[in-house]
């Protein structure tokens, strides 16, 4: 019995796993998808988070821009969450890379500015300081047929998300410099 209790939990574990692996790949895949054509950052920060939302069955994502003078963030763009977010969230400590927070997690100063600030209890957040953007993914409920909770396996997921968001914009602002520095020679000639 347990022999086959072990291979029923191995079995789910690679569905799993299989599962995590077509999201990443659908994910990575339509964001590039939306980069042709764009010329303005504002531009694909609303289609990408769509492609967020659909990859990653969540509710609600939303970019945030770091400000270091005062330590908080700014929502650049959000979709799906039931209320409008402030203007800026500025948690009691910086957070980490990654983290998530799901009905286990032991409240403190963090999640519980996390939940306010978001106004759902389901949150995976990831952050990559270098560029000082963040992506904060949600859910209203936890419910095993509807959401699963989230584990520490998502993070490669919503880092990835955040990377392939930073790729785009970074491939943006460089076809938007060489299309001025095209139009500026045109004028010059």
């Amino acid at each position: 019995g347990r022999r086959i209790l072990h291979l029923q939990a191995e079995k789910t574990h690679a569905r799993r796993d299989a599962a995590r692996n077509r999201m990443l790949a659908e994910l990575v895949s339509n964001s590039y998808k939306l980069e042709s054509g764009w010329t303005k950052l504002d531009d694909i920060e609303q289609p990408c988070l769509q492609v967020i939302l659909k990859a990653m069955h969540v509710d609600c994502a939303a970019l945030l821009e770091f400000i270091p003078q005062n330590d908080c963030f700014r929502p650049i763009s959000a979709l799906g969450f039931p209320n409008a977010l402030p203007a800026q969230f500025a948690p009691p400590e910086l957070p980490g890379t990654n983290f998530h927070i799901n009905s286990g997690t032991s409240p403190d100063q963090l999640v519980d500015s996390m939940r306010q600030f978001a106004g759902v209890p389901f949150l995976l957040w990831a952050f990559e300081p270098r560029a000082g953007l963040a992506l904060l993914v949600g859910n209203a409920t936890e419910d095993q047929h509807l959401h699963r909770p989230f584990n520490e396996r998502d993070y490669e997921i919503a880092a990835t998300a955040l990377i392939v968001f930073i790729d785009i914009e970074d491939r943006i602002g460089s076809k938007r410099a060489l299309l001025n520095s095209e139009e500026k020679y045109r004028l010059l000639v």
